[in-house]
């Protein structure tokens, strides 16, 4: 348990996810949203965004 407050104290306010190079650009009409805007929606329609790889 340790191990995982040394983790939680070390990525405090971190960023945990990134865009990959071009992902933005490919989704661009894909709004960006944090979680607090989120949260304070309610329940809406889950979105789901399927990206397929041309290689």
């Amino acid at each position: 348990m340790r191990l995982w407050w040394e983790y939680e104290r070390a990525t405090k306010r971190r960023r945990a996810m990134a865009w990959s190079k071009g992902l933005r650009a490919l989704l661009a009409e894909v709004e960006e949203v944090i979680d607090e805007d989120i949260v304070h929606e309610g329940d809406k329609e889950p979105v789901l965004v399927l990206v397929q790889s041309s290689a």
